[in-house]
Formats: structure tokens, C-alpha cells, sequence
């Protein structure tokens, strides 16, 4: 999919449409207009129905990307943020005029011309060169808006979730010049920011049931990745120059491993990605591994700072399992404050029990996160090394 969009000169959106069978080419409503006339004792053709040559019209204002493009029932669906981003060029038919939207912004039927960072971040020709040129700050905020827009589209198999945005995410792990995979990336603080997605739905998010057979050579995501989980996400609000990242602490399932992105030269001149990418990957490890920290403060307590995924306590701690914290970073001092009086941001997991993965590690699966006092948690103690799977 990734090449065939970004191959094609111009892709034809049918933004009205509401279903496959709906039509795109119907009847639009008429305009509105008034006319007035731009010369004094200038009347009006009756017989013919028509103005002066010199009368000037006042009409309706219809343009809105955003109602009619970007809340439009086409890009309610989770497939097409993808299409978008690796088009070149896009012809958009709505229900009130049509819109063409390049890397050079958004022009409208009524010759208007709208530009603005998203639009432009989506319309790249050359997805994502737009986001480097930004700063590490601003390409962090392009992604982040970028995954969370996604996460609130909706499919008719909630499975398709991870694979859906594959081409674009290989895209930015390429121009980032890192690995990762299932919305995160590698290296910090890309990797620590991007691990620290939160919840934001309301009633809690949902643990999509993935068919056993059917998916190929894909496998489920892991619990620490939103693609596991059907619903809205955001990311923590952390200062960028604010948080010291801990590498020692949580390290990445592609710390190790040598995977290889290959770039393949298009009949075009442009660079497209092989297939060879991790997430089709099923010969690899997909657990995160760092260091379990227990809490030292009552959970009652501690949780008033955890944002839980299921939007609640998990049933399975109240039932005994074993709940622990891994330090993805903490908030930086200019004080030379202890480490037990700092932040720290961490993701909350769950023991999943009876079993240990190769290395002989404990198991467990992610449930939340957190921006927790140091005191509340063990530091100075030796804690074992877990898996999260």
C-alpha cells in the first residue's frame, strides 16, 4: 500500500461519501449569493435573467477543510490518515466544492489557498521531510498529533489497527534514522516519550482480541504498545528539556537485535521501503526489559498519580498479582535534589505469573503509567530484571 500511494501522481478522494455503494459525483447544494451592482443607474436584465457586466457578487463562504475534509466520514476511517500522508497529491470531492492539498498546502474550487503545520505534515509529498525540518521538539509533536489522530478512527476489524499505519510508521522510523515499531521508536528521548502514551478515553481502553490464524506473518502487539488496544491515546506532557532519561532502567527489544530498513529506488527517482520491516516480523522478540521497582507507597495512595489503561484498577491486583515500576525517566534538578525527592515517570506493570521468557525473567504486561515521587519507590535496592510483554 505504502508504494501504491506514494507512487500514484494524484489520488482521488471521495470525502462525501458515506459507504462503498454512496457515489461521489451527486448534486451540491446551490450557493448563496447577492449581487450588487458596481455602477450607479446600472439596472438589472430582467428579460434575460442576467446582471450587468459590471455587477459584483457576494457569496457564501464555504470554504472548510476541516468540516468538510478532515471531519468528513472518509477520514473516520483508520486506513485512510495512511493514504493521506503517503499521497502526493489529493483531489478531495465533498458535498460543498472540491479541495487539492499538496506539501505546498490546501487549495479550495473557490481559489482559496489554506495552509497550516498539520495539513502541510499530511500533504508532504515526500512524507515525512516536512517533520525534519522541524526541531527534535517539533518532530515530536508532529508524531505524537499524528498517533493520537489515529487512534481515534474507527475500523471494521479493530485488528487492522497495527497494520493500517505500518507504511507511515516505517516512514518515520526511517527518517529518524532508528528502529521501533507498534508507535514506538528507539533511542531517547524519542523511545521514553513515545512509551508513555496515556489513556484517554473515559471509560478505559480495551485489549483488541487479535485472530490466532488469519494475520499472516504479523504478530499481536505487545501490551506496552496502544496498537494492543482499541481507543483514543494521548502522551504524557513532559518538558523537553525538563526530563533526564534513564537507558539503564527500560531498554528496547531492538537494543540487541540487527534489523535491517532497506530503501529501494522507485522507477520515479524517489526512495520507497522493502517489506523487510519488524513488524511483519515473527522470528524476533517483541518484550521490553528493564529493571522492576516496587512501590514503597500504599497503592491507595500511588494511584492517584497512575493513570490506568483500563481506566480503573486492574481486577487482577486486587486478586494478589504482584504490581511493579519501571523508570523510563525523571524530572531533571538544578538543585542537585536526591533522586528519592525527584518525578519519576514510569510505566506501571502487572505480574503476568507462571511462566519466565528465554532469559529466564519474570513476566509481566503493562497496565499503566505514572509520574510518581521517588520516595515512593524502591531506588536504591538492586531490583531483578523483569520482561514486559
Amino acid at each position: 500500500m505504502e508504494t501504491v500511494f506514494s507512487m500514484a501522481y494524484c489520488v482521488i478522494a471521495a470525502s462525501r461519501a458515506k459507504g462503498t455503494s454512496s457515489g461521489f459525483l451527486s448534486p451540491r447544494p446551490v450557493r448563496k449569493y447577492v449581487a450588487l451592482n458596481a455602477a450607479a443607474g446600472q439596472r438589472r436584465d430582467l428579460a434575460n435573467g442576467k446582471e450587468g457586466e459590471n455587477t459584483v457578487y457576494v457569496c457564501e463562504a464555504i470554504d472548510n477543510f476541516q468540516a468538510d475534509v478532515i471531519d468528513g466520514p472518509l477520514n473516520k476511517r483508520g486506513w485512510v490518515l495512511q493514504e493521506r500522508a503517503l499521497a502526493r497529491r489529493t483531489v478531495y470531492f465533498t458535498e460543498r466544492q472540491t479541495y487539492f492539498e499538496c506539501g505546498a498546502g490546501v487549495r479550495c474550487e473557490t481559489l482559496t489557498k489554506m495552509t497550516n503545520n498539520q495539513s502541510s505534515f499530511l500533504g508532504d509529498p515526500n512524507f515525512p521531510q516536512i517533520a525534519m525540518t522541524s526541531s527534535k521538539g517539533g518532530r515530536i509533536r508532529l508524531y505524537e498529533s499524528l498517533y493520537k489522530t489515529y487512534s481515534r478512527l474507527d475500523f471494521t476489524r479493530a485488528y487492522d489497527r497495527p497494520i493500517a499505519i505500518a507504511g507511515l510508521e516505517l516512514r518515520l522510523v526511517t527518517a529518524f534514522e532508528t528502529r521501533g515499531g507498534y508507535g514506538i521508536f528507539d533511542r531517547m528521548p524519542f523511545f521514553g516519550r513515545s512509551l508513555l502514551w496515556t489513556c484517554e478515553e473515559p471509560t478505559g481502553m480495551k485489549r483488541i482480541d487479535f485472530p490466532k490464524e488469519g494475520l499472516g506473518r504479523y504478530r499481536v502487539p505487545p501490551s506496552w504498545s496502544w496498537m494492543a488496544y482499541t481507543g483514543a491515546i494521548g502522551f504524557m506532557d513532559l518538558p523537553f528539556e525538563g526530563v533526564h532519561w534513564l537507558e539503564d532502567e527500560v531498554r528496547s527489544p531492538w537494543g540487541t537485535a540487527v534489523w535491517e530498513i532497506r530503501l529501494e529506488t522507485s522507477g520515479s527517482g524517489s526512495s520507497v521501503a522493502s517489506s523487510m520491516w519488524h513488524t511483519g516480523r515473527t522470528d524476533q522478540d517483541n518484550n521490553l526489559t528493564g529493571k522492576g521497582r516496587r512501590l514503597v507507597e500504599e497503592l491507595n495512595v500511588a494511584e492517584e498519580k497512575i493513570r490506568w489503561d483500563a481506566g480503573k484498577r486492574p481486577a487482577s491486583v486486587c486478586d494478589g498479582k504482584e504490581l511493579r515500576v519501571v523508570t523510563v525517566g525523571r524530572r531533571k534538578s538544578k538543585a542537585n535534589k536526591p533522586a528519592t525527592a525527584l518525578e519519576h515517570h514510569v510505566l506501571v506493570v502487572m505480574e503476568i505469573g507462571g511462566r519466565t521468557d528465554s532469559g529466564g525473567r519474570r513476566r509481566y504486561e503493562r497496565v499503566g503509567v505514572g509520574s510518581l515521587p521517588g520516595r515512593w519507590i524502591t531506588l536504591d535496592e538492586q531490583e531483578e530484571e523483569i520482561a514486559i510483554f
